[in-house]
C-alpha cells in the first residue's frame, strides 16, 4: 500500500510591481501587507474552510503547513478536492481583497514510497511559473475603456473619490488596487513597526534616531542580483 499526499504550492509574483506601483509610502506598506496576507492569513483562512467542507463531508483529512510565509505557502494535504479547494480560496480571497496582486497556486501528487519529494517539489515550482506566466497582466485586468477617471496614484481607473490625506480640501480618485493597499497600510504598519520602528514620516524617523544617513534595504530573496553581480 502506497502513502499519497499532495503538494500546495502557493506564490505571489510580480511583488515589486505591486508594491512600488505608486510613490505613496502608505500605498507601498499597505502592499508589503497584502502580501504577507497572501501566504500567511489567507492560507489559513483557505485552510479551516475547506477543512471544515471536508468535516462536513465525512472526510478525514489530514493537512500540514510546511511553510507559510509572507507571499509564500507550502502545504500537504492527502485530499486532492481539499488541495484544490485551498487553492482555489486564496487565489479568490486575492481578487475580492487585493485587486491588483498575482497570486498562483499548484497540486502536484507525490508518493512517499516511489518518489523523492525533492523532485516533487522541483516539479511543482516550474508548474507554477507557467501558471504563473499565463495570467493576465494588471493593466488588462483593470481596462480604461470606456474612458473614465484615473486614479491619482496609480492611473488605473478609479473606483472611488476619497478625502485628500492630511485634512486637505477636496478629493482624489482611486483605484480598487490602491484602495485594498491604503486599507492594509495601518495594519502593516503595526505589525512592522512592532519590530522594526518603522514610520510614515522622514520627519518622525530623523527625530527618533537622528540618522546621518538613509537607505532603503532590499532583500533579494530571489537570487536576482547575483544576476547583475
Amino acid at each position: 500500500m502506497t502513502r499519497r499526499t499532495h503538494i500546495v504550492l502557493l506564490e505571489t509574483s510580480g511583488n515589486q510591481g505591486f508594491i512600488f506601483d505608486t510613490n505613496k509610502l502608505r500605498e507601498q506598506i499597505g502592499a508589503s501587507e497584502l502580501i504577507h496576507r497572501a501566504g500567511t492569513a489567507w492560507v489559513e483562512a483557505a485552510i479551516v474552510s475547506a477543512m471544515a467542507a471536508a468535516d462536513a463531508d465525512g472526510r478525514a483529512i489530514a493537512c500540514e503547513k510546511v511553510l507559510s510565509t509572507s507571499g509564500k505557502a507550502l502545504l500537504l494535504i492527502d485530499d486532492p478536492k481539499t488541495a484544490r479547494e485551498v487553492v482555489w480560496a486564496v487565489t479568490s480571497t486575492a481578487l475580492v481583497e487585493a485587486p491588483g496582486i498575482v497570486v498562483s497556486g499548484v497540486v502536484e501528487a507525490f508518493d512517499w514510497d516511489t518518489e523523492r519529494i525533492g523532485d516533487v517539489l522541483r516539479a511543482a515550482h516550474r508548474r507554477l511559473v507557467e501558471v504563473a506566466g499565463r495570467r493576465r497582466v494588471i493593466n488588462s485586468r483593470m481596462p480604461g475603456l470606456p474612458v473614465i477617471a484615473r486614479c491619482t496614484s496609480s492611473g488605473f481607473p478609479a473606483a472611488a473619490s476619497t478625502p485628500r490625506p492630511d485634512g486637505e480640501a477636496g478629493t482624489e480618485d482611486r483605484s480598487l488596487a490602491v484602495l485594498a493597499k491604503r486599507d492594509a497600510a495601518n495594519e502593516g504598519l503595526k505589525r512592522m513597526g512592532s519590530r522594526h520602528g518603522l514610520t510614515y514620516s522622514i520627519d518622525d524617523l530623523e527625530e527618533a534616531f537622528s540618522p546621518e544617513w538613509l537607505a532603503v534595504i532590499h532583500a533579494d530573496g530571489n537570487g536576482l542580483g547575483s544576476v547583475f553581480l
